[in-house]
């Protein structure tokens, strides 16, 4: 079970196993990316939990047809969870949000081509923007991307093969990145990466 606190400390967000008979959601919701197949066993839950003073209150905020991973509470908006839809990274729309309550999950980038990957994801230090790892397509062309929460607007800085790494984060005001480099066995075949 993952599990991540919030910058509040008042909520847990953790992933939950499911029955890997989709027929076990909730009538209403329906697989993310159907027909699409990532590393899940069937429909993750994601649930967030709100600590009180004297108790715990669980909600469960979504069903997906995919392992969910790399929950992570943004900084400035106490109750918005980014997360991850795991599997062949190529094949899911892999980066979204929802708030605690179950509302409004989005999907921050949507895939536009064959082979297109992207990861890694983490939280601008002021909370407005989602940045990750872009490959177009997996191992050929490097960026470090980010989305505008509120203006969905898309930022994409390009990098070369040796400054692409396994991870990445920026500085407080998003002017600077840094990268754990890589090597020829990962991703990005880096000959001079580390």
């Amino acid at each position: 079970m993952m599990e991540a606190l919030s910058c509040q400390m008042q909520l847990i967000s953790t992933i939950l196993p499911a029955d890997t008979d989709p027929t076990s959601a909730p009538t209403g919701r329906s697989p993310s990316r159907p027909g699409r197949r990532g590393s899940g066993n069937g429909w993750g839950t994601l649930a967030c939990l709100r600590q009180g003073s004297s108790s715990v209150e669980s909600t469960t905020t979504g069903y997906q047809y995919v392992n969910l991973n790399h929950q992570q509470w943004n900084p400035v908006i106490p109750d918005l969870l980014l997360y991850a839809h795991e599997g062949t990274w190529h094949e899911v729309d892999r980066t979204w949000n929802i708030h605690a309550d179950g509302s409004g999950m989005k999907l921050m980038h949507k895939q536009t081509m064959d082979m297109e990957i992207n990861g890694h994801e983490w939280w601008s230090f002021n909370g407005k923007t989602v940045w990750f790892d872009l490959q177009t397509p997996r191992s050929e062309d490097f960026w470090i991307a980010g989305v505008n929460i509120d203006t969905m607007k898309e930022t994409r800085y390009h990098i070369n093969r040796d400054t692409c790494g396994a991870h990445f984060n920026g500085s407080r005001d998003d002017t600077m990145f840094m990268s754990d480099g890589g090597d020829a066995s990962q991703v990005s075949y880096s000959p001079n990466g580390k």
